[in-house]
């Protein structure tokens, strides 16, 4: 390759910022503190200079930059959808905190002509048992698919998958709380009505939903006396 990706990424380390990052990240102290404008500037460079088969096939990763560049690169290239989901179906098992998982679900925009596949996709990872492929298809649904046509495939989904892990919990709350936000009718007769969400997990909805700038007072007033 022509672009070396360690020394550019060794040139942008911030290591005061990476001090800061480690500490929200549990059990990774393998960072740069390279910000990420920065490593979405060298994925679009590195797919620019059209080295991106290259990037992947010769992939070891160091450092927690090295996902997410990876992550950056396979939603910025440009493939067709069967061929991007081919290569984020390589990538997702490597997932295994947050911020490579919420930093990746969100960078591509998919089309319309491509959101069912993307839909179908992500549906067998809330069947993994698996705390961060599970995060990974509930932020999915968050950024992409809270719309008139899936809102209540996204509660219905949430509502019958679940996962002891803290970091799915807090993904399907938040996930849940953005269908609060633009369909708070809808959301609030599922809170007050049956579920078959755990009590932390609808805690944290609540708590989402009452942090929310886009929930009314009222309606925040109303979920807080749901809380367990």
């Amino acid at each position: 390759m022509n672009i070396d990706v360690q020394k550019m990424m060794f040139k942008s380390r911030d290591e005061a910022y990476a001090a800061f990052s480690s500490k929200l990240i549990p059990g990774r102290d393998d960072l740069l503190g390279v910000r990420i404008p920065i490593l979405r500037k060298l994925a679009k460079m590195i797919i620019d200079e059209d080295e991106w088969n290259e990037y992947l096939d010769t992939w070891e990763p160091h450092h927690l930059e090295d996902y997410l560049l990876r992550a950056f690169v396979i939603s910025y290239v440009k493939v067709d959808v069967d061929e991007r989901l081919s290569l984020f179906k390589d990538f997702i098992p490597l997932i295994d905190n947050w911020s490579v998982c919420d930093s990746f679900s969100n960078t591509w925009k998919p089309k319309e002509n491509e959101k069912e596949k993307l839909w179908e996709f992500i549906l067998p990872y809330l069947e993994s048992d698996d705390e961060f492929r599970m995060r990974y298809a509930a932020t999915i649904m968050a950024f992409h698919f809270v719309d008139e046509q899936h809102v209540n495939d996204i509660i219905r989904s949430l509502d019958t998958h679940h996962n002891d892990g803290y970091y799915y919990k807090m993904g399907a709350a938040w996930t849940l709380s953005v269908c609060f936000a633009k369909f708070p009718d809808i959301t609030y007769d599922y809170m007050r009505n049956e579920n078959h969400l755990d009590d932390e997990t609808f805690n944290m909805l609540i708590g989402k939903i009452r942090d929310s700038y886009r929930v009314t007072d009222d309606m925040k007033s109303k979920v807080k006396l749901l809380k367990r």
